[in-house]
């Protein structure tokens, strides 16, 4: 992951630095860069891409505008966050869909906080789930799948652009990490993305695809409360 600050003050940068790394020092592959001009930014722009970016409004009384436009062309998910006193600018920054707005006084919690929701937000862009075909490999964001089926030592990926079977080098591990993206163990046999759910029924799902997925009976407290708590969410 790479991470810009772009500030006219070569102290505010380095400060900023100092800052992060207190919370990502151990993570070998998040990589910083520094600068204290707009032109510099778009120099580092020709060679690299970053995924979040620290910018003050203006820069050398110049708007940092037209650099965000270049950090999403480079990368669409970029996550700017602006780091400025100049209050004024606030509306301005989430009109264009900044990620967030902070004071330059901001304290080391909230700053921690913040970098946390940036680098989770990274990770969900970045996420993918690849599957081993007869006819090469697919890969798939979490949100493209509507439930992984393993039966037979086979495993069967619906998604939204079909439905692909194959292998999964380990299955154990790609479903710990499709946790966090909304997916829960609905079936012995069915892995499923909950946000794909159209409607619950007794004893089973119906899909947006308009597919009907049983729901365990071995562990069926825990299948009712996971669904009672998924449509809950506002």
């Amino acid at each position: 992951m790479n991470i810009l600050i772009c500030d006219e003050k070569k102290e505010f940068v380095e400060e900023w630095k100092e800052r992060l790394l207190k919370f990502i020092s151990d993570n070998p592959y998040i990589k910083m860069k520094l600068c204290t001009s707009i032109e510099e930014a778009k120099e580092m722009l020709n060679e690299i891409s970053f995924d979040i970016a620290f910018l003050d409004t203006e820069v050398n009384g110049e708007s940092t505008l037209e650099l965000v436009e270049d950090l999403r062309i480079k990368n669409y998910h970029c996550a700017i966050i602006f780091v400025s006193n100049h209050y004024e600018h606030i509306s301005q920054s989430f009109a264009i869909r900044a990620f967030q707005f902070l004071f330059k006084d901001i304290d080391d919690e909230i700053l921690e906080s913040e970098l946390e929701r940036a680098t989770q937000l990274y990770i969900r862009n970045k996420a993918r789930c690849v599957l081993h075909t007869m006819d090469g490999v697919e890969t798939f964001f979490p949100n493209e799948i509507l439930y992984i089926e393993t039966r037979n030592r086979k495993t069967k990926m619906m998604t939204k652009k079909g439905e692909f079977y194959g292998e999964v080098e380990n299955i154990m591990k790609l479903k710990n990490n499709l946790l966090e993206f909304g997916f829960f163990q609905i079936h012995q046999s069915y892995f499923l993305n909950l946000n794909s759910i159209l409607s619950v029924r007794k004893g089973e799902v119906q899909l947006m695809n308009g597919e009907v997925i049983p729901t365990s009976i071995l562990n069926r407290k825990e299948v009712k409360d996971k669904l009672e708590e998924f449509l809950k969410r506002p």
